[in-house]
């Protein structure tokens, strides 16, 4: 067992719990699921997924267009 922060074979990071969380919240977010529903399976508020939202990619205007038109993807 490797200690905390230690790198395993090949250089890789350890899993972490955290990191692997935040990843799937980012994943939902690029997805454009509703945040409520992000955070609700998170366990967390709405607001504090504002966070992730830095690494969430922008949409690109043809996906916008038609999301605000109500269409969903």
């Amino acid at each position: 067992m490797l200690p905390s922060g230690r790198k395993a074979n090949g250089g890789l990071p350890t899993l972490s719990a955290r990191r692997l969380r935040a990843s799937r919240i980012v994943e939902l977010l690029t997805a454009r699921i509703d945040a409520s529903v992000v955070a609700a399976a998170a366990g967390l508020s709405p607001s504090t997924l504002a966070r992730y939202q830095h690494f969430v990619p922008p949409q690109n205007e043809e996906a916008a267009v038609a999301l605000l038109r109500g269409h969903l993807q």
